[in-house]
């Protein structure tokens, strides 16, 4: 009988991780799946309502008004990954948007769907990795259903400004899976996973700079599959520990150039700092355990007699106590450790050890780092379950359905801004962040209450605290102000914003927009220098000071503040389009009809470039091209009332009176202030030969602007067609006084 040999492991042999405490998977493959469809199914029916929700909070800034979102042109993607949002570098999230942006434009349904789906891929990217992890697929489905359910990721899910958070954790949970089959993979394929695994991690830094955490979690994996700590094993870190270490250094850059990061310094002493960061580590499995009272805003505690709130100095024994139940009832040490560790890595970021923001804590920050939470829940719950009496059958099914009836709850508040932040301040009464959001969405839905706007601004303002933005409730009070048409309250209201802080830009910028409107372009000039001096580069600004110079005439310097915004962003629309107008009125029609071109390419779906090139195309005498283009204007914006009368310009130079007479009768019904359809209108009537009808328009017009100097040389020259002498000596007088040179030079023939 021969004896049986054993080879003898070659070194650096791979040989495949088992852990040894984890049972074999007890549940095929097929009905896993069927599982997991069903948890799929339940996980779009909890978040179903969020398809009917609108834009909030700062979904404007990342979406609607992000001109970054605007264009797939390869100019404007290199543009996006040059730029930042909001104070963060996120290029791939805002590519994402901006391929959205070209499938359906801004209708709030298909980004709301999309982040739906993210969230379902992530759903089962969670169920993937917990049963390869712990080699059982119950374990992986009831994680699974735990992360598609919680109400703690409402916030992530039903706010599309959280689209990073959904797309980083994707790339994330597929690195992390990448990496779990390297380590399991013969000899012959480890490179390729290990490969795939690095490049998704670069992908997830560029959808959100938190991804930074990943590295650390590879090393706790590496405890759990029992790998030993040698060179080869910390040397396949370097290239995760590097490209890390770049997103963290980029990320306070720009998060501390943004005005991010706070100072609390003057607020909470080191030993403060030490128990809040304490109450924020345990706030989120406390909110996973006990799923109440939810929150879009978490304030800093407030100090009273120089103490925190009893609950901060709780959280180290709590914590202590939670670590002793942990330790006792989980028996296998490997699990507990990785699953404390999944989380306590990605959360230690957004602990406030470098304060970021104005909140302590954030449901959003638990989306990927609760991971670990649902990993342990489910290992409880599958190795403790007793399924042979009822109550083990009914409590996981109450459980279900109750946290699915709480996610539905807790969505329908993300509805609208005025849900959102009537919701928080009943949450957080003494907070000024919800009145002061509350104002801005009381006076931007279709029913506008500025009385309870002015209101909640009042509110906000009274509410003084070293948190409190009293500035913004000034401006945001200066913007209501604005909008029923008490321009020196307005003024007033900004001028005690920028007093506050001298700095403000919002405010500056406030004030620039609302001097220029009431033609103090020079002042409005000086609040924009004002500004770009403390942020020379911002487009905002720039574009403000641009449009403004148009309005003072200054065609160069309107130029010029165009084109220092396209310097940076060579597919800025708004730019492209206010320069095609400086170069036009310049007389360099050609450099205008470049810009013009390029800004429809960009934006084939917004109005104003069309309009633009159908005004200078109607000035150089080009009016079939002009009727094109201010047609295909009205067909985007059937309300763009600069393409009525211009079309109607085109169409009376072309002997179309009746075409242009029908477009500007509609554009009065749109604006019955709005001058030059008085203008249009006289003169196409003038042209026609109703005289009579030509001066009561005109009349009309000049009675309501008697400094319009081309009313007034129309109104004599229609007059003397009338036979009234007098009073056409008198309209053209008044237009020569004015400068008008026709009605100089027609003055000068006449004597």
């Amino acid at each position: 009988m021969s004896k049986s040999h054993k080879r003898p492991p070659v070194h650096g042999e791979h040989h495949p991780v088992h852990h040894a405490s984890m049972p074999q998977p007890a549940l095929p493959a097929r009905t896993a799946y069927r599982f997991l469809g069903g948890i799929l199914l339940l996980s779009a029916i909890a978040y179903a309502l969020t398809l009917r929700h609108g834009f909030v909070y700062d979904d404007p800034l990342q979406i609607s008004e992000n001109p970054l979102v605007r264009s797939l042109s390869f100019a404007n993607i290199r543009v996006i990954f040059g730029s930042t949002v909001a104070a963060m570098y996120q290029p791939l999230t805002t590519l994402c948007y901006a391929v959205e942006y070209s499938l359906w434009g801004l209708s709030p349904a298909g980004y709301h769907a999309i982040n739906i789906l993210f969230h379902l891929v992530n759903v089962t990217l969670v169920f993937y990795l917990a049963a390869l992890l712990f080699n059982d697929r119950r374990i992986g489905l009831v994680a699974a259903l735990l992360f598609g359910i919680h109400p703690i990721n409402v916030e992530t899910v039903a706010w599309l400004s959280c689209r990073s958070t959904m797309l980083y954790g994707s790339l994330s949970l597929l690195s992390l899976i990448a990496y779990i089959r390297y380590v399991k993979a013969a000899a012959g394929r480890r490179l390729r996973f290990y490969a795939v695994s690095l490049l998704l991690f670069a992908l997830a830094l560029l959808a959100k700079s938190a991804a930074m955490a990943l590295p650390a979690v590879l090393f706790a994996l590496d405890y759990f599959f029992k790998r030993r700590l040698r060179g080869t094993l910390i040397g396949e870190k370097i290239p995760y520990v590097a490209l890390a270490l770049i997103a963290a250094i980029a990320a306070l850059k720009i998060r501390g150039s943004g005005g991010y990061i706070a100072d609390l310094s003057t607020i909470y002493t080191p030993l403060d700092r030490l128990f809040m960061v304490v109450y924020s580590f345990c706030f989120y499995p406390f909110k996973a355990l006990v799923p109440f009272a939810f929150s879009a805003y978490y304030p800093f505690p407030d100090k009273s007699g120089g103490m925190l709130p009893f609950i901060y100095y709780a959280a180290p024994v709590l914590l202590a106590g939670a670590a002793l139940l942990l330790n006792r009832f989980v028996g296998d040490r490997r699990i507990l450790v990785l699953c404390v560790l999944l989380y306590a890595v990605p959360i230690a970021l957004s602990l406030q050890f470098v304060p970021v923001g104005k909140q302590i804590t954030a449901d959003r920050y638990a989306y990927i780092p609760c991971i670990g939470i649902w990993c342990l829940a489910a290992y409880a719950a599958v190795r403790y379950r007793r399924f042979r009496t009822v109550p083990y059958t009914v409590l996981p099914l109450a459980v279900v359905l109750f946290l699915t009836a709480a996610t539905v709850m807790q969505s329908r508040i993300w509805k609208s801004d005025l849900s959102l932040w009537t919701e928080v301040i009943a949450k957080a009464p003494r907070s000024d962040m919800g009145y002061l959001n509350r104002a801005i969405a009381l006076c931007s839905g279709p029913v506008k209450d500025y009385r309870a706007a002015f209101a909640d601004c009042n509110t906000a303002i009274a509410l003084r605290s070293p948190f409190s933005s009293t500035e913004m409730a000034y401006n945001n009070r200066g913007n209501i102000d604005k909008a029923v048409g008490n321009i020196p309250g307005a003024l007033a209201d900004y001028d005690s914003a920028i007093l506050c802080r001298p700095d403000f830009l919002i405010a500056l910028k406030n004030r620039a927009e609302l001097r220029r409107q009431a033609g103090a372009t020079a002042g409005a000039l000086d609040d924009y220098s004002a500004a770009l001096r403390i942020e020379p580069r911002n487009p905002d600004l720039l574009l403000g000071k641009g449009m403004t110079a148009l309005m003072a005439g200054d065609f160069s310097e309107a130029r010029a503040a165009f084109a220092t915004v396209l310097a940076s962003n060579p597919a800025f629309y708004a730019a492209l389009n206010g320069r095609g107008i400086a170069e036009c009125r310049l007389g360099d029609d050609a450099a205008a009809q470049r810009d013009f071109a390029l800004a429809i390419e960009i934006d084939p779906k917004t109005s104003d470039a069309y309009t633009n090139r159908g005004i200078m195309e109607n000035d150089r005498g080009d009016f079939p091209a002009a009727i094109a283009d201010l047609n295909r204007a009205l067909q985007l914006d059937p309300g763009d009332i600069q393409a009525l009368v211009n079309r109607a310009i085109a169409e009376r130079k072309t002997g179309d009176f009746a075409g242009a007479l029908a477009d500007l009768s509609v554009a009065h019904a749109m604006d019955t202030a709005f001058l030059p359809v008085f203008y249009e209108r006289g003169l196409t009537h003038y042209e026609q030969g109703r005289y009579a009808e030509a001066a009561a328009v005109l009349s009309a017009l000049l009675s309501r602007a008697p400094l319009y100097r081309d009313g007034w040389y129309y109104a004599g020259l229609t007059f003397g067609k009338l036979h009234d002498a007098a009073k056409a000596a008198a309209c053209l007088r008044k237009a020569a006084a004015m400068g008008q040179k026709a009605a100089v030079e027609l003055l000068a023939v006449n004597k």
